[in-house]
């Protein structure tokens, strides 16, 4: 079975854009949480929007200061009853694989970094399948944003290179074009099953020519005998992820159902109650819309938790700070 490797992949539809058409036109980003992210990402961390598809687009060097990025606390900003989303799907050709993709993926397809993320197990599954026959269920809630109550300040190297070392072009050559905003709250959820069949019918045709001669004269005789044989079978693979329990499941059964039954029963459980899910899990940690954390809660409590599924990245280039540093102080004072 050939595969499809993620990185050769540009994806622009199930309702997402590419990384790098949203960094174009200068949008916020969103892009999925992964486990291995928690002793890695802090909010102001930026990132390389150009170096999305290698193994880390994330600045070894930060523009904003440690005692700015140190006192600023996140501010939890809830949905009014949060927003949930369901789809169930059923096509019957190949060329509709794209359709059974994660409900927050399609924007990361393609992005090494993010390989490790449950969803992005999940659509890499999807990817290689090559079955025609294809059922999937997923669902997507969020509930909120945890995000930055306050804008980070920048160095006094970062803006002498406003100012001096090449302007914004080169100030996003050294510390990245988008910065790390917040968090999405909530969860995703999801499952395809396939399946793949075959037929085989084969006719087999034994000559055998038998001559004898006598008195000078030749004689043949054909015998001729027909073979034939059919054989069937089908197969069962079933893909499933859930960021709740950070799990990403898969498994592939000849003949039987039994244990395809046992995962669907176990998958589909956890993505028709995803939203409740989600909920009781928010009240055990008590957070309500208001609510203010320091960013160390952040990652001891709500990475833990596994309700971050996303990593929201705002534009280094809409803070105020780094419009003002880009122009002299006496061009800045024509607006003052």
């Amino acid at each position: 079975m050939s595969t499809v490797d993620l990185n050769d992949i540009v994806m622009e539809d199930n309702g997402r854009m590419s990384i790098e058409t949203l960094a174009s036109n200068g949008d916020a980003i969103s892009i999925p949480w992964c486990p291995n992210f928690t002793s890695l990402l802090k909010p102001g961390l930026t990132f390389h929007s150009k170096l999305a598809k290698t193994d880390s687009p994330w600045s070894a060097e930060s523009p904003f200061t440690a005692e700015s990025m140190q006192y600023i606390p996140l501010q939890y900003c809830g949905e009014q009853g949060g927003l949930a989303s369901y789809r169930s799907i059923e096509t019957q050709s190949s060329a509709h694989t794209a359709e059974h993709l994660g409900v927050t993926l399609g924007v990361s397809v393609g992005c090494k970094f993010l390989n490790a993320s449950v969803t992005g197990g999940y659509d890499k599954d999807v990817l290689e399948n090559e079955n025609a026959s294809k059922l999937s269920i997923r669902a997507s809630y969020r509930a909120g944003t945890v995000i930055l109550a306050g804008r980070p300040q920048l160095t006094k190297e970062a803006i002498w290179h406003l100012r001096h070392g090449g302007g914004l072009p080169s100030f996003k050559e050294s510390y990245g074009d988008y910065y790390v905003a917040g968090f999405r709250i909530g969860g995703d959820s999801g499952l395809m099953v396939s399946k793949s069949s075959f037929s085989k019918k084969v006719i087999e045709r034994l000559s055998v020519q038998v001559e004898a001669t006598a008195l000078l004269v030749t004689v043949g005789k054909t015998y001729e005998k027909f073979f034939d044989s059919a054989s069937s079978g089908s197969s069962f693979s079933i893909s499933a992820f859930d960021t709740l329990d950070a799990m990403h499941t898969r498994a592939s059964v000849d003949q039987s159902l039994d244990e395809i039954g046992k995962l669907w029963t176990t998958a589909t459980g956890k993505t028709v109650k995803l939203a409740q899910r989600a909920e009781e899990r928010m009240q055990e940690m008590g957070l309500s819309g208001g609510s203010i954390m320091g960013q160390d809660e952040v990652f001891g409590v709500l990475a833990s938790s596994n309700l971050i599924v996303e990593i929201l990245l705002l534009p280094i280039a809409t803070l105020r700070e780094v419009v003002e540093s880009s122009y002299d102080d006496g061009f800045i004072a024509l607006f003052t």
